[in-house]
């Protein structure tokens, strides 16, 4: 236990998986927050959570009490740009249909029956091992931009087809989504840099060049987590406020054409 590593940085990455899995914990089991959208929201949250945790437990140096974390990772890393697709897909008004989610889980299941491989000690030399993590990070690093790029057209698209006004229909409020997404882009990116940094100059500062990176998600936790809810709740009051609207003009119409 004298030899974990704690500092302000690793605490403040902390903090932010701390947050993360609470306000996961309350959409889940809140009634107040039922719904498929949020539940959405939760999970990219949780993922995100559960994805620095795994690094942060490197970090400590907990994987030497634990050694299932020197090998054992499982790629919450290829479920953040899904949940967060699917968020989009809902939060725009669309239907995730079944294909789709099984189509987005794809990629996270591969990685995980690779890792769970090479947990089995079936590639015993670290150089093999070492290989398939960078190739796989830079597979996760590609899925992830082309999903935000996509999630980035979807909301275009949306934008185009409800530039018109319609009493019938609230449109829902995108330009939070778009920061998040170009955010994310940015991070993604930054990502990208560090696995190349590693590829050259392997085991150079530690895990302290992930830092960043981390404390980034740390941060983007914080906002997801309360712009997304409260972005969805604002929604919610529009649609309640229009549909009284509706219903008081309506049959107002009906009344003066009688």
């Amino acid at each position: 236990m004298n030899d974990l590593n704690f500092n302000i940085y690793n605490l403040i990455i902390f903090s932010g998986i701390l947050q993360g899995l609470i306000f996961s914990i309350v959409i889940f089991f809140n009634k107040h927050y039922s719904s498929k959208t949020n539940k959405y929201i939760a999970l990219t949250v949780l993922v995100l959570s559960l994805s620095n945790l795994q690094y942060w437990f490197l970090d400590v140096g907990f994987n030497g009490i634990f050694s299932v974390f020197n090998k054992l990772r499982i790629p919450c890393d290829t479920l953040i740009a899904p949940f967060f697709y699917l968020y989009v897909n809902s939060f725009l008004k669309n239907k995730n249909r079944n294909e789709i989610i099984i189509l987005l889980s794809i990629p996270f299941f591969i990685s995980l029956i690779v890792n769970i491989v090479l947990y089995s000690n079936t590639f015993s030399t670290n150089t093999i091992f070492r290989t398939i993590n960078i190739v796989l990070e830079n597979l996760s690093f590609i899925y992830n931009l082309t999903l935000i790029i996509l999630i980035l057209y979807k909301i275009r698209v949306y934008e185009r087809r409800n530039k018109t006004y319609n009493i019938f229909n609230v449109s829902v409020e995108t330009k939070w989504l778009k920061n998040i997404l170009y955010i994310g882009g940015a991070m993604c990116l930054f990502w990208f840099l560090e696995i190349i940094y590693m590829q050259t100059k392997y085991n150079a500062g530690g895990l302290g060049i992930y830092y960043p990176l981390w404390i980034s998600i740390s941060f983007l936790i914080y906002w997801i987590s309360y712009v997304g809810i409260l972005k969805s709740k604002i929604q919610k009051e529009r649609v309640l406020i229009r549909n009284s609207i509706i219903n008081t003009i309506i049959p107002k119409k009906n009344k003066t054409k009688s």
